[in-house]
């Protein structure tokens, strides 16, 4: 078995980097997060860095819930990450990425629920439509919109009884759509 070191680039700020060209082809850039302390740190970085989302499943009412999606590894090994939150409320939502299809922005809101700073609202963004919103806008708007060349893999953040926090891992994908 090969062991693989897995690098994650962390910014320095919740932007976005402005060229594709500052996220290496090999590393996943962290972006973010947005959003309150509660909860624990979720994280899908510590069992595999991702290379390309299949699908993202949001559970959501007036605040977004709980949030899981499935990726590849830079293996083409798929893996699982969530579900993080676990309000019950509201809505379930699976998202199945096309092969072509990829997420280049996600944004939403961030605001007090009961005694919590949570993730208010959400929208994916991809190159063919948007998803969303999941929840209901409410608070501090943020966005991350990677540039052309880039797309987001992932996601990070921290969740208790709702997603507190969510941030996004964004690499170059001229090679991340070769995956079946």
């Amino acid at each position: 078995m090969q062991f693989q070191t897995i690098i994650i680039m962390l910014q320095a700020t919740r932007q976005a980097p402005r060229t594709c060209s500052a996220v290496q082809r090999s590393l996943a850039t962290k972006i973010g997060p947005w959003g309150g302390n509660g909860g624990s740190h979720v994280d899908a970085a510590v069992v595999a860095l991702p290379h390309r989302l299949e699908t993202v499943t949001v559970r959501s009412d007036v605040v977004v819930d709980s949030l899981a999606y499935s990726y590849l590894d830079q293996a083409g090994q798929k893996h699982i990450a969530g579900p993080w939150g676990s309000g019950n409320a509201g809505k379930t939502t699976t998202i199945q990425f096309g092969r072509l299809e990829f997420i280049k922005e996600v944004f939403g809101t961030t605001g007090a629920f009961g005694a919590h700073t949570v993730v208010t609202s959400m929208t994916l963004v991809t190159n063919l439509q948007a998803y969303g919103p999941f929840g209901q806008p409410n608070g501090n708007p943020f966005c991350v919109h990677v540039p052309g060349g880039c797309s987001i893999v992932g996601f990070f953040g921290r969740a208790g009884r709702y997603v507190d926090a969510v941030g996004v891992y964004a690499r170059a994908h001229d090679d991340q759509l070769s995956f079946a």
